[in-house]
């Protein structure tokens, strides 16, 4: 319940799974998103407009290290481990096998099983702490990136320039996006809410056409090429916004707009065309449009 996050949990949620604007989620370093603060900032709520990066010295998991060991990694699994790591433990838990199958001394069972419960009381808590370091790598930002739950690692010290021209990418595409919604659906109103499904249609067909027409927004850094930038190892892209700009601007994609119209409008004449009364009431409404 701290700063009531899991109070408005929900209402994040639901915010966030309707918002059609950039959303940029990162974690600082050292910070740590964990449980119900990182259900609530999932990327899976809206893949569209969410993009999360992290700091190559943040974690992120719905568990902390220690509860991942207290629930996969119990002391009867600790115990298995020090039967195979150290030699001592190991000696003790084959004679006390042995003793177990002959005619045993008790006063001798007693010494071993009081000599391997000093060993085990001892060599526990090492195994417990390297446990919970090894629950801890998962959480890394490297293992983060393999597993696909952030988008990019960017140091601490990158962030205002990544950001920058990351959010200017995204911005564009999603006004691109929605200018390409509008000449579907045949409205001049930019302001119409659309949809976050329309959206991710409108973003997809954006991603197609700046494909074709070879608009550079992205590049993926080969390790071996010197970035434009100093970025961390593991950053992987680039982002650019100056073509893309200019494109968006330019009379070139106002032409394809206006095909998309022309194109939708044709659309819309062929299914009023079987019938007399809605084509006249069609042709009304382009009238009194123009």
């Amino acid at each position: 319940m701290f700063e009531m996050v899991l109070k408005f949990g929900a209402w994040i949620v639901d915010a966030l799974q309707t918002y059609t604007q950039p959303v940029i989620i990162y974690l600082p370093p050292f910070g740590e998103l964990r449980g119900g603060a990182w259900a609530v900032l999932d990327t899976q709520i809206n893949p569209t407009c969410i993009t999360m990066l992290a700091d190559s010295n943040s974690r992120g998991g719905v568990l902390e290290a220690n509860g991942i060991v207290e629930i996969k990694f119990r002391e009867k699994d600790l115990c298995v481990l020090l039967g195979k790591c150290d030699e001592k433990t190991k000696k003790l838990e084959e004679e006390l096998v042995k003793n177990n199958k002959n005619v045993i001394n008790e006063v001798n069972k007693k010494e071993l099983l009081q000599e391997y419960e000093k060993r085990k009381e001892k060599l526990l808590p090492v195994c417990r702490a390297a446990a919970v370091k090894f629950a801890d790598l998962h959480d890394t930002t490297a293992r983060m990136l393999a597993k696909g739950a952030i988008h990019d690692e960017v140091a601490w010290q990158n962030t205002r320039n990544y950001f920058y021209n990351l959010l200017c990418v995204q911005s564009i595409k999603m006004e691109m996006a929605k200018n390409y919604l509008s000449a579907c659906s045949n409205t001049t109103n930019l302001s119409s809410s659309f949809t976050i499904d329309e959206l991710e249609k409108g973003c997809k067909w954006v991603d197609e056409h700046l494909a074709e027409t070879s608009i550079l927004i992205r590049r993926e850094i080969n390790l071996k090429e010197k970035p434009s930038m100093d970025y961390s190892k593991r950053t992987r892209f680039e982002y650019f916004f100056e073509q893309i700009m200019e494109y968006s601007n330019g009379k070139e994609f106002l032409q394809v707009l206006e095909q998309i119209k022309a194109d939708t409008l044709l659309k819309q004449l062929k299914l009023v065309t079987g019938n007399l009364e809605q084509r006249e009431r069609f042709v009304a409404a382009l009238l009194e449009r123009d």
